[in-house]
């Protein structure tokens, strides 16, 4: 399904504006009321426009339009049926069941744009609160960084994927339209930012899986701190006969981790998961076993399930392979710590 070019990359190329909070304030030679940027020597003005959600609802509504001329024209063979299943089962049954008409879905721009920027020449610079910032705005000061994430060409072709997902679920065509989104989702994945969860189908299977920030675990035994970098963390399902079956935790990235077999960086490794019961969970439908362990269960037992006694399979103290990720106090934000015990 070919989007036409969005309002968004247009806006980019078009202004120099801040971006706070998926809305801009754009820059002018002449004085405004919402600020002021001060650049080398000379004071612009800053004057605040429209939010880009309304933007990206009124785009959507109109390629909605569209969707039904591009399903009747998609003449192809799709993926194997047991796959269109599963991906059904992930999509609708496990991460948007939930969804009710009184929930105000978050807008795809304010899921891929987490930071605030200041975008200039279509390039996006990190932006920074700071009491020394060059830019006045809303009574806040922000410093332009020099870090660059983004340009208008590559934000544009990631920005249309999101959308086109979006257009093709709100789309309500029936089974066929299903059929093209199921199809497309098992081809490309599917990840739900502000859930913490999403589906792929790699070389091992097909996974339900979160996604696990980066941390620290304190070990006890030494006094020591190691670093853990973002990991990708889920279940594989299968489908036999018309039962739905899930398998236990395992990381689908390459990743050493204490509650692993094997020290060495490896993928698709199941997780040592302590005291928690399996069993308990084998006694719920399909779907509702694999919320209770995504993403909770899967980020609590890599970040917070060590305590360095007999609880892992290797020890960080005892194992040379983990040296590499030791850290020292005051390296990192304390808040990384996922393990280590109150001293109350």
């Amino acid at each position: 399904m070919e989007l036409p070019e969005t309002f968004f990359k247009k806006y980019c190329i078009k202004n120099t504006f801040f971006l706070i909070e998926s809305i801009p304030y754009n820059v002018y030679t002449i004085p405004k009321n919402d600020g002021y940027f001060e650049w080398y020597g000379k004071k612009l003005g800053i004057e605040k426009g429209e939010s880009f959600e309304r933007f990206e609802t009124l785009y959507l509504e109109s390629q909605k339009m569209n969707v039904n001329k591009y399903i009747g024209t998609t003449g192809k063979t799709y993926t194997d049926p047991t796959l269109l299943e599963l991906v059904r089962f992930a999509h609708e049954e496990v991460i948007n069941n939930n969804k009710t008409e009184l929930q105000k879905e978050i807008s795809v721009i304010k899921q891929l744009l987490q930071k605030d920027y200041f975008v200039c020449n279509g390039k996006f610079f990190d932006l920074s609160m700071k009491a020394n910032g060059h830019a006045l705005i809303n009574g806040k000061r922000y410093q332009i960084e020099s870090k660059c994430n983004y340009n208008s060409e590559n934000f544009e072709k990631k920005y249309q994927t999101f959308l086109e997902k979006r257009i093709l679920e709100g789309a309500n065509l029936g089974t066929k339209a299903k059929t093209v989104l199921y199809d497309k989702l098992a081809n490309n994945g599917y990840y739900k930012e502000d859930k913490n969860i999403g589906f792929e189908k790699n070389e091992k299977g097909f996974f339900i899986y979160a996604i696990v920030d980066p941390y620290v675990l304190y070990e006890p035994n030494n006094e020591c701190y190691y670093s853990f970098s973002s990991a990708k963390a889920g279940v594989k399902i299968n489908k036999k006969r018309d039962k739905i079956e899930w398998e236990k935790i395992e990381v689908i990235t390459p990743y050493i981790h204490p509650a692993l077999p094997e020290l060495e960086y490896k993928p698709f490794q199941k997780v040592c998961v302590g005291v928690f019961d399996y069993s308990k969970l084998e006694k719920l439908p399909p779907a509702d076993a694999i919320k209770e362990l995504i993403p909770k269960e899967i980020v609590r037992m890599l970040q917070k399930g060590y305590w360095g006694q007999h609880d892992a399979w290797k020890p960080l103290y005892k194992h040379k392979e983990f040296e590499r990720q030791r850290v020292e106090p005051g390296s990192f934000d304390q808040k990384l710590i996922k393990n280590k015990r109150s001293s109350k």
